[in-house]
């Protein structure tokens, strides 16, 4: 998994910490990139503490399933939380 780190702008806020601390917990790796090449990404999503984790159907010409393992994954770690 890969995600821009607060470097990159992403703010460092708590849904953000208590994700990746699951992630790491369930083996996941996240690789922090300021450039992300989301043409080239198998899914996308974003998420916050308002909304959760929230896939993104697409971005300009480029679709993106919301249903990828990565997605249905960190929403099974996002109700954990709760």
């Amino acid at each position: 998994l890969v995600a821009p780190g607060p470097e990159a702008g992403a703010l460092s806020g708590t849904t953000r910490a208590a994700l990746l601390e699951r992630l790491s917990q369930a083996g996941l790796t996240l690789v922090p990139s300021a450039q992300l090449a989301l043409e080239r990404a198998e899914a996308v999503l974003v998420c916050n503490a308002v909304q959760g984790v929230v896939a993104v159907r697409a971005i300009g010409s480029h679709s993106y399933p919301v249903d990828h393992w990565a997605v249905t994954r960190l929403r099974e770690i996002e109700a954990e939380l709760d």
